[in-house]
């Protein structure tokens, strides 16, 4: 058996697709006569509320923001060798979107730093594009939560690390 996460009211949080955010509280809603409690999450991006179950977050990707004192190792990913990924555009696009889905901050990392290498050298195509501005956001948004700064503070120490 999983243990559950265990967040309190204040944790900084990331939610797959959804972003950076804080932990509000927890809450109780009844559907079909079933009660469950939820995570009441706040986004930073958006503000928007969103509720979490607790018996699923671990499962749905809800996990704590990286630790502040990580997030040089973090910024210094940017620079690690180009990932490997398939040569075929439709195969390529897929293992970079799958990395995406999975919000694994460090592989988000590497796969920004071997995009913005792979833009200078040669171009991206539009979907590739795409993706590379969904990993500077997706990072920002956590470097800005863990250190407690603007996104747009964050994204220049990205942009700092990229070429």
């Amino acid at each position: 058996m999983t243990q559950q996460l265990s967040l309190a009211p204040g944790d900084a949080i990331v939610y797959p697709k959804h972003g950076a955010g804080f932990v509000r509280g927890r809450t109780q809603r009844t559907a079909l006569g079933q009660t469950q409690e939820y995570y009441d999450i706040e986004l930073r991006s958006t503000g928007m509320q969103v509720l979490v179950p607790v018996a699923k977050a671990q499962a749905l990707g809800l996990r704590r923001v990286t630790p502040e004192a990580r997030i040089p190792e973090l910024l210094n990913l940017l620079g690690e060798p180009d990932l490997d990924l398939p040569s075929s555009f439709p195969q390529r696009i897929r293992v970079e979107q799958g990395i995406l889905d999975l919000a694994d901050i460090e592989q988000v990392a590497r796969l920004l730093g071997t995009l913005a290498r792979r833009a200078v050298q040669r171009g991206l195509a539009d979907s590739e594009g795409q993706v590379m501005r969904a990993c500077r956001g997706m990072l920002s948004a956590e470097v800005a939560v863990s250190l407690g700064v603007l996104e747009d503070e964050a994204a220049r120490l990205l942009d700092a690390r990229l070429p």
